[in-house]
């Protein structure tokens, strides 16, 4: 049975790019984004929303990429597959979970789009 992961979002960062070293020395870089969608209520009152999805990139280049050319606000369109990691909360014994798009590898795409022509 063939089966696709892969998700696309657009939206913009919620804060600077957290960058850190696996135990190997290999970087790899978190962030947030937030998309959002508006539309009239019955009243004719504009309501909105915003979804927030967390990204971690494992992929060197692309690390690169995120850490000199993303900030808070920036704009960003990714591809990825969605990957669900669970742990169990070291204070309460709860197992927690956290979905995430994963950006590694050939199949997956980061593109800023917001970046002055100097800085690529």
């Amino acid at each position: 049975m063939l089966t696709i992961n892969k998700s696309t979002i657009f939206g913009r960062l919620g804060a600077n790019p957290e960058v850190n070293k696996t135990k190997n020395g290999n970087t790899v870089v978190s962030f947030s984004v937030a998309t959002s969608e508006s539309w009239k209520n019955e009243n004719g009152d504009w309501q909105e929303r915003s979804d927030w999805h967390h990204v971690v990139i494992f992929n060197e280049n692309l690390c690169n990429i995120a850490e000199k050319h993303l900030k808070k606000g920036d704009a960003v369109y990714i591809e990825a597959p969605l990957q669900t990691r669970s742990w169990e909360d070291k204070k309460t014994g709860t197992k927690m979970y956290k979905t995430e798009l994963v950006v590694q590898g050939f199949n997956a795409v980061l593109k800023p789009l917001e970046y002055k022509k100097n800085d690529v």
